[in-house]
């Protein structure tokens, strides 16, 4: 679809600048002028979620809207959200193991692609017996940059107890910033690599 990386584009030629968080910001007021002037764009993509998902206790799904004036629907029923389909609400419990689908779907009917989260029960292993533990986190920092968690290599450049989430200083230039922003995922891991010990 062209619309909304037309203005993507525009916005880069024009600005001769690259930031796209202040971009985004600024395209989520938009939607609702592209709905009054009839264009069809493709919705903003919807996040937060995995697409296989764990239920262990009372399971809570929050999403956030891409814009205020769109609406995430949703079924539990396994057929594709529609516009009629009830809304999501701000916390939804999960009903149990299962499948939900998703879908955005803007004032004008226009509808993003369909998100499958599916829900399965499982029981906390059972604890085991370790011996030579140490409190705290195990921190291994890796100096270079990997395009995947599997590339990471056997031995960590400099490793450090540590008893709380704050990196040590002297780690590395570009760590703090990385840890601030995110939670353990394979963007972050491309520097830093936690392990509980």
């Amino acid at each position: 679809m062209i619309f909304p990386r037309m203005t993507a584009l525009a916005e880069v030629l024009w600005t001769h600048r690259q930031d796209y968080d202040n971009y985004l910001l600024r395209l989520n007021k938009q939607y609702k002028r592209l709905d009054q002037l009839k264009v069809h764009y493709r919705m903003p993509d919807l996040d937060g979620f995995t697409d296989n998902n764990v239920l262990v206790g009372k399971t809570v799904l929050k999403l956030q809207k891409p814009a205020p004036e769109i609406s995430i629907r949703y079924t539990t029923d396994g057929t594709a959200p529609t516009a009629s389909s009830p809304e999501l609400p701000e916390a939804f419990i999960v009903p149990g193991p299962g499948t939900i689908k998703l879908a955005s779907f803007s004032p004008s009917g226009s509808s993003s692609d369909i998100y499958t989260l599916n829900y399965r029960k499982q029981s906390f292993f059972p604890p085991v017996a370790a011996e030579g533990l140490q409190s705290g986190l195990q921190v291994q920092y890796f100096g270079s940059s990997y395009k995947s968690v599997t590339k990471l290599p056997d031995t960590a450049d400099s490793i450090v107890n540590v008893n709380n989430a704050v990196i040590p200083e002297g780690m590395g230039k570009a760590v703090k910033p990385l840890v601030r922003n995110c939670w353990v995922t394979s963007r972050c891991l491309k520097q830093l690599f936690i392990a509980f010990s």
